[in-house]
């Protein structure tokens, strides 16, 4: 939730649980992944990073809720063709 002080936003707040959450169970549904990112935007979450792996599971991202990318390779920069992601972390 980004703290509003004013008209100034100070904070966001971007969760990396969602690949690590993934690297544990791969066997979790697009459903499931989309889910756990509903419920850590309704806690106040601004971006939800995600991985080349999880954002190739999810398919098509959901509209409200803004992601960030973990880009590991050369080769997943070409993901951001095809998504609406307007955030990127390399790693």
């Amino acid at each position: 939730m980004a703290l509003d002080l004013g008209s100034k936003k100070y904070i966001n707040v971007i969760d990396r649980t969602v690949p690590e959450v993934y690297n544990h169970n791969k066997k979790l549904s697009r459903l499931d992944i989309i889910e756990f990112c509903w419920a850590l935007k309704s806690i106040g979450v601004d971006m939800i990073e995600i991985t080349a792996e999880v954002l190739k599971k999810i398919a098509r991202l959901p509209k409200g809720i803004e992601f960030i990318l973990r880009i590991a390779s050369e080769e997943e920069i070409a993901l951001l063709n095809n998504s609406e992601i307007r955030h990127v972390i390399v790693r």
